[in-house]
């Protein structure tokens, strides 16, 4: 939920004429280590990059599919990204399948851990008719809703 400077930053460097832009890569890269500084556990780091590539892709125009497919492509290359992996494809199927229903949010955890948090969110913004509603859903459940409800206010905003 801290990450979002990361994507700020390397999406401000994409836009100037100085020095090299970082790719989606080093994007992930600033994501995981910003990370590390508070979570011990790699998924919580691929988590963290993960959302870093997100919000990047997002702010240079792609749509939340495709960051989200984006994202997938460099987790697959890191150890232990199958946590991650699965809590975001689960997200994009459940948004797909059964937008704004706060039946499903069970389904994705409850926001304790990175990838649950991260999950929670990616599933609220693509069904979302309007930014209050995707903030009152992702906050729907008993878990770590201030967690969600930032990463789902950060996503759409």
């Amino acid at each position: 939920m801290r990450v979002a400077p990361v994507s700020l930053f390397c999406a401000a460097r994409r836009n100037t004429t100085r020095g090299s832009p970082p790719s989606r890569e080093e994007c992930f890269q600033l994501g995981r280590d910003s990370a590390a500084l508070t979570h011990g556990h790699p998924t919580g780091q691929l988590s963290s990059g993960a959302f870093a590539v997100i919000l990047f892709e997002l702010l240079t125009g792609r749509s939340l599919v495709d960051a989200s497919t984006l994202a997938l492509d460099i987790l697959a290359r890191h150890e232990q990204h199958q946590e991650t992996t699965q809590a975001i494809e689960r997200a994009l199927h459940l948004g797909h399948t059964a937008p704004q229903d706060p039946d499903s949010l069970p389904l994705l955890g409850a926001g304790w851990v990175a990838e649950e948090a991260l999950a929670i969110a990616l599933y609220d913004p693509p069904g979302a008719p309007e930014f209050r509603q995707a903030v009152a859903l992702s906050v729907k459940h008993g878990g770590d809703s201030d967690s969600t409800d930032s990463i789902t206010g950060q996503l759409l905003g």
